[in-house]
């Protein structure tokens, strides 16, 4: 299913879709990893601290960052749409002219 949509963005907007999904993984996963660490055995207030810019570091990936990249997935394919609208503008316009 996402391979078909895919299909139809630009080369560049597949990339950013591609690496929007790797980021979302990575940083709802990275929530799992930090939660385990006060089961290792550290304590302490730097390791709190630790935890808490583990939490902050991963959601401002999960949000900011993924929004940015979906932003520019929205920004380029509309580019490319326009691009090719105006390409298809040109070649009509032509066509009429030789007419």
């Amino acid at each position: 299913m996402l391979n078909d949509a895919l299909a139809e963005l630009s080369e560049h907007a597949s990339r950013l879709v591609t690496n929007s999904v790797l980021l979302l993984l990575g940083s709802w996963g990275f929530f799992p990893v930090i939660y385990m660490v006060p089961f290792l055995g550290l304590g302490g207030s730097s390791t709190e601290v630790g935890v808490q810019f583990g939490y902050m570091l991963a959601d401002w990936l999960a949000k900011a960052g993924f929004s940015y990249l979906i932003y520019s997935v929205a920004l380029e394919q509309t580019l490319a749409v326009e691009y090719e609208y105006e390409e298809y503008e040109e070649v009509d316009e032509d066509a009429v002219a030789f007419n």
